[in-house]
């Protein structure tokens, strides 16, 4: 005969079919994470606890499969550093082609400022149509040569130059101006000053030490032109050279040079033109104000 039955056979009982009795509570599977995190915690104060699921490693090998944020951070500095590096170096670029090209700028001014400086000087020398000596170049280079030694000055100009002009043209008239400068270039020493004095006249000065010299080089002018002028081109017909020289005296001014060779062209003009008249010592000077150097 069974015995009086006890609550707990009566609970057991009955909970095993009765729906709304709880269940037993059963002990918590993380346990051995939640003992690990609390000692962690009590011997470092000062750590942020850790929940028991970042406590417990990802994966067999004892790495988490996170990326930790130190890294993630750096990876970022590296990658703005990277930005910034890059940005700097087109910056330099792009100030380097700034300065090449200013540099370039520069030059091109510098040469051009050169070939400026160089039109002014050969506009203040130089003749521009014929290439002689300026009437002020000339007279500064004759005073410096005055002083050298013997000098020899010489006076001339084209015979019927305005017929030329008139009858062909200035266009002409140039061409034959430019004829006669080459010639006395051709005849003339490196060391003789040739200038032009205005117009149609030229100066010729001759540093020779002897006074045959200069009167062979004013007749080789003077032919040279006679007879070329024919196969010019344009032709130059009947184009000749009256021609005055005068040998410097001892202490002789240089003005008064001047107006005895130039007493001498117009005695050469006066004789039927196309020669080479010498003044001596005899031979006036018939200084005028219009006409000196």
């Amino acid at each position: 005969m069974p015995g009086p039955s006890t609550p707990a056979d009566t609970q057991s009982a009955t909970g095993a079919d009765d729906p709304t009795t709880p269940p037993a509570s059963t002990p918590a599977r993380d346990t051995p994470a939640v003992a690990r995190a609390i000692a962690h915690r009590a011997s470092n104060p000062g750590a942020v606890p850790d929940s028991p699921a970042a406590a417990e490693p990802a994966n067999g090998n004892g790495r988490r499969d996170a990326t930790p944020a130190w890294a993630a951070g750096g990876v970022l500095l590296l990658l703005a550093g990277a930005v910034l590096l890059a940005r700097r170096n087109r910056g330099l670029a792009d100030t380097t082609a700034r300065m090449a090209y200013a540099q370039h700028q520069l030059r091109q001014r510098n040469a051009e400022l050169q070939r400026q400086s160089e039109a002014l000087r050969q506009l203040a020398t130089e003749d521009a149509l014929t290439g002689a000596l300026s009437r002020p170049a000339f007279l500064r280079a004759l005073r410096e040569r005055a002083e050298a030694g013997p000098l020899s000055l010489a006076v001339f100009d084209l015979d019927h130059f305005k017929q030329i002009n008139d009858g062909h043209g200035h266009t002409t008239g140039d061409a034959a101006l430019r004829f006669v400068a080459g010639i006395v270039r051709e005849c003339v020493d490196s060391h003789d000053l040739f200038g032009r004095f205005g117009g149609d006249e030229f100066l010729l000065a001759f540093c020779a030490p002897q006074l045959a010299e200069p009167h062979e080089a004013a007749e080789r002018i003077r032919l040279a032109v006679a007879t070329r002028a024919t196969s010019h081109v344009p032709p130059l017909p009947g184009l000749s050279l009256s021609i005055g020289l005068a040998h410097r005296l001892p202490g002789e001014d240089l003005d008064l040079l001047f107006h005895r060779a130039d007493a001498a062209l117009y005695r050469a003009k006066r004789d039927g033109r196309d020669r080479v008249v010498v003044a001596d010592a005899d031979t006036p000077a018939q200084a005028t104000p219009e006409r000196h150097l």
